[in-house]
């Protein structure tokens, strides 16, 4: 019988996230070029790194991402963030979290690696014998799943899914055998070999976000709720329409907010984590949500 362990969830996102320093703009980096390091051999390339790094490149597409989803809890429509992104200009964006509504707008960093050397680590990764060993069943319920999704351009796409990410490190009665942990060991190598040789700079401002209005009994009621920055008609009436009461269908309590938008609502998070805003003398629960370059705002999928 599978055994509810809910506080792994926890410690797997913290395990699998890179530490991250609190927002500033982009720190510039030296020119360089990339060679191969952890968990796949790789090569030399011959691209130059851009200076400064300034996101990706109009056009740019993702190839390569991470994506996990929660357990069973703290999973808002919209607000889920991969944790590692690979565009095909080179650019790599990292989070230090999932995008949890407990656990809103992770920071992001960039950097960058040599996309031909990425394409290599990558074609290898995904046809090695570990890349075809299953390692979606534990004994454990309420976990994280982790999909790794490689999208070559012109090329087809793959996944490797992994269930509980971590998993191995904090249980110790885990029926998991020496090929799958040998598995495991290198979806993180192929994880954390991008992290590294991406020579994470500084941290990036997301132009985006998404915004999801939640019902009246969702959230912390007890929670302190922040002030609500946006001031039009149109912001107004999206968060007094309570979906629960009559109003617009849950599906629908979506949007995005652009630019400056999304820069004021940056700037009023406070940290507060359970997504409780006032608006005039009402508060309403609110769910913020990272949306990345060539992602669809409101999407219960990266792209």
């Amino acid at each position: 019988m599978r055994t509810r362990f809910v506080a792994l969830v926890l410690l797997a996102f913290a395990a699998a996230a890179a530490c991250a320093a609190p927002p500033t703009a982009g720190t510039p980096a030296p020119v360089t070029s990339v060679s191969g390091s952890a968990g796949v051999s790789g090569g030399v390339g011959t691209a130059v790194r851009p200076d400064p790094l300034t996101g990706p490149a109009e056009g740019a597409a993702p190839i390569f991402w991470l994506r996990t989803v929660p357990g069973y809890y703290c999973s808002v429509r919209g607000t889920l963030v991969p944790s590692l992104v690979l565009y095909s200009d080179g650019t790599v964006l990292s989070t230090d979290g999932i995008g949890a509504h407990c656990d809103p707008l992770p920071t992001v960093r960039i950097g960058w690696l040599d996309p031909d050397v990425a394409e290599a680590r990558l074609a290898e990764y995904f046809a090695s014998p570990e890349a075809a060993v299953d390692m979606t069943d534990l004994q454990v319920t309420d976990l994280p799943f982790a999909t790794l999704v490689h999208r070559p351009v012109g090329g087809p796409e793959r996944t490797v899914g992994l269930y509980g990410p971590g998993a191995e490190e904090y249980v110790d009665d885990l029926d998991i055998s020496t090929r799958e942990r040998e598995a495991r060991q290198a979806f993180s190598d192929v994880v954390e070999g991008i992290r590294t040789d991406a020579a994470l700079a500084g941290n990036w401002q997301p132009e985006q976000l998404s915004v999801t209005r939640l019902a009246a009994d969702e959230g912390d009621p007890a929670a302190s709720a922040l002030s609500w920055p946006l001031s039009s008609a149109e912001w107004r009436d999206f968060l007094l329409d309570d979906p629960a009461a009559g109003g617009s269908a849950a599906d629908d309590r979506c949007r995005a907010a652009l630019g400056a938008e999304a820069t004021e609502l940056l700037a009023a998070h406070t940290g507060d984590t359970a997504g409780r805003w006032r608006t005039g003398a009402t508060e309403v629960p609110v769910a913020l949500g990272l949306v990345l370059p060539g992602a669809a705002p409101c999407s219960d999928d990266a792209w």
